[in-house]
């Protein structure tokens, strides 16, 4: 970048006068002026890097943010992420009309013991793929931790939660997992439980896995629902 215009006609005026003074002067005045374009220069250009360092440090905060709140494995939003979202999604009060679905592949720790921590991770990865396509445009799925997905339905009642569940449920089932083993076939159990105002998102995640481990005493493979007598509010809920 140039100097700026008024500056470098000041510093050629000040070099002509000085000629007229004093040649030695001209001389003296020359070097300093010099000195200080120089200087000026290497302003600029540490300018212009601090520019780019900021725009750096900026881009890597925003990385991090991300990374504080994504599974590095399957790339899905991580508990903390997961847990923003449904306390946003909570927040709405009346308005918000959502179950959760607590999701668990079958038999995971024999996967790993048999096949292998890479199939293991493979399996996460391709359960956490199928899962996120057949959700609904305005459902999202979590990895809670280990094995285990949180997804959540935006459904308006009952019949329509369990239609996605049982998407999502197959959407596992039907295509066995590729690994560098072989393909291998898996399977997930949920609980799902209907997120009511005026109870923590915590307490809703509680009834969920309720219900998962009934789906697993019922067989595996299935899904279950967390009823509550005292919920009946007159809608097709459960």
């Amino acid at each position: 970048m140039a100097l700026p215009e008024k500056i470098q006609e000041r510093i050629e005026a000040l070099r002509r006068r000085a000629q007229e003074v004093d040649p030695d002067l001209a001389t003296e005045v020359a070097w300093l002026a010099d000195l200080y374009i120089k200087l000026e220069h290497n302003l600029l250009k540490l300018s212009r890097v601090s520019d780019r360092m900021q725009s750096q440090i900026m881009e890597l905060n925003e990385q991090l943010a991300a990374a504080a709140v994504t599974d590095p494995l399957t790339g899905l939003a991580n508990r903390r992420g997961t847990m923003e979202r449904l306390t946003a999604l909570a927040a709405q009060g009346d308005a918000a009309r959502f179950v959760l679905m607590l999701a668990d592949i079958d038999r995971f720790k024999s996967i790993n013991d048999t096949f292998g921590h890479e199939a293991g991770d493979q399996a996460l990865v391709q359960v956490a793929e199928r899962l996120s396509t057949a959700v609904g445009d305005e459902d999202f799925v979590g990895r809670w931790g280990g094995e285990e997905f949180l997804v959540v339905l935006v459904v308006p009642d009952r019949a329509a939660a369990e239609a996605r569940a049982v998407r999502l449920t197959e959407a596992v089932r039907d295509q066995a997992i590729t690994t560098p083993q072989g393909p291998l076939e898996v399977q997930v159990s949920s609980g799902l439980c209907w997120h009511r105002p005026g109870r923590s998102v915590m307490q809703t995640i509680l009834f969920a896995d309720r219900a998962l481990y009934a789906a697993k005493q019922a067989g595996r493979d299935r899904f279950e629902w967390w009823d509550e007598p005292a919920a009946d509010d007159g809608a097709d809920t459960g």
